[in-house]
């Protein structure tokens, strides 16, 4: 198992790549291959160097489309080992720091005083565990498990810029927004509604910039688009998931903790079925024409091989304070949360648990049930009060132990049943 630490490193940069060109293709005012996930490899001669993904961004050819607020399809030329393909990427706009949670007066960064602007800036770029740097190490090392043929679950990862947005978009709360209106008037900051969504938008904030495999839809809007989902073809979606879990938790202690159905994305397939072998025992597993693919980091937590992650969106300024307490030397009274590996599987069972198409009676559904700690009439549709619950009461959903459940033992096939040339993936 540790084998796959030997392929996590460094290489050298492309000597086609242009920082300046990919620069002209994006909206940015400044661009960087720096990132402080390097370190974590080598402290020498790092100019030249960057992460050793298989799969490189050379050069952009030009933006097709945005993708919600954060996000752009892009036509890029990507190398693969010694082939250069044209793609189309997802490349997501990761903020180095949630302004909506820092203090108000930070949000007019350009004219603050340079000397603090800049600790401010450099103490999260240079964190291997703010989320954005958290984001951009687990979308590698996720996209290393494919690369390597261990798991087909996550999405290729083809790099990362450092770069200051020329703009960039918030998602704020209507209470947030009455209680910080006057300062934002003042300091005459942006703010505007789409759809009954209110958003703030801010200029040269810095980013990191991740480019990512394209995947075709999340799980949440194909289930909208479904009056009905079979039982049969919700097992499939859940066995893949938990297999994703399963090997993400076996590698890398890797945690998720924001699991919900947006967070789970499909590619489609022409491949029937998808093998699998745990404890020595084989599954063939039908895929109803979708792969199951893992996405979105920010709120990941990892330990493995003596590093481990204390993510900053568990501070008192990140987004999910109070999911987890992170070590503190004047903490009194409050001890760090142990990552809860049940976690994963509970936020999602709460969240399927409400679905209209979600069988409400069976064995997917007992199966489901089991791993909510409270009666099914209690349930309402899921809040962070659930996440911090989940962390302190969640324990009967550990992936790995749910590859046994009665449920999927439909799945169990003899090895000689699996042909040769089909790829089994070990568990």
């Amino acid at each position: 198992m540790t084998e796959i630490y030997n392929y996590l490193g460094l290489k050298p940069i492309n000597k086609n790549l242009s920082l300046t060109k990919i620069k002209k293709k994006l909206p940015v005012n400044k661009i960087s291959n720096y990132n402080c996930i390097l370190k974590l490899f080598s402290e020498n001669n790092l100019t030249y160097k960057t992460l050793n993904n298989e799969n490189s961004i050379i050069k952009i050819i030009k933006k097709k489309k945005n993708i919600n607020i954060n996000g752009s399809i892009y036509k890029c030329v990507i190398k693969s080992k010694t082939k250069y393909k044209y793609k189309t990427i997802f490349i997501k706009e990761s903020p180095l720091f949630n302004l909506q949670l820092l203090n108000i007066d930070l949000l007019d960064l350009e004219n603050y005083n340079y000397t603090f602007k800049k600790s401010i800036v450099m103490d999260y770029l240079n964190s291997k565990d703010s989320s954005a740097n958290i984001e951009l190490f687990c979308s590698y090392i996720t996209s290393k498990l494919v690369e390597k043929n261990i798991s087909p679950h996550f999405s290729l990862f083809y790099g990362s810029n450092y770069v200051e947005m020329n703009k960039f978009t918030f998602e704020i709360s209507k209470e947030w927004l009455d209680i910080n209106l006057d300062i934002l008037e003042k300091k005459n900051i942006k703010v505007f509604k789409n759809q009954n969504k209110y958003y703030l938008e801010k200029k040269n904030l810095p980013c990191i910039l991740i480019y990512l495999e394209k995947l075709k839809i999340d799980l949440y809007d194909y289930i909208e688009t479904k009056l009905y989902i079979p039982e049969e073809e919700w097992t499939s979606y859940l066995f893949q998931i938990i297999c994703a879990l399963s090997i993400m938790q076996k590698y890398f202690n890797l945690h998720h903790n924001d699991l919900h159905l947006s967070n789970i994305m499909c590619n489609y397939t022409k491949n029937e079925y998808l093998y699998y072998k745990y404890n020595n025992i084989y599954y063939k597993v039908p895929t109803y024409n979708k792969i199951i693919k893992i996405i979105d980091w920010g709120r990941a937590s990892y330990n493995f091989n003596n590093f481990k992650s204390n993510n900053y969106c568990f501070s008192v300024n990140g987004d999910a304070f109070g999911q987890y307490y992170n070590n503190r030397i004047n903490n009194k009274g409050k001890y760090s949360e142990n990552y809860n590996s049940s976690l994963d599987l509970y936020i999602l069972s709460r969240n399927l648990i409400n679905i209209d198409n979600f069988p409400k009676k069976g064995r997917l559904y007992n199966l489901i049930k089991k791993w909510i700690n409270y009666e099914i009439d209690e349930i309402d549709n899921i809040t962070f009060n659930d996440y911090v619950y989940g962390v302190k009461k969640a324990f009967r959903c550990i992936p790995s132990e749910q590859i046994k459940s009665s449920i999927f033992k439909k799945y169990i096939v003899d090895k000689n049943e699996i042909n040769k040339t089909d790829r089994v993936f070990p568990l």
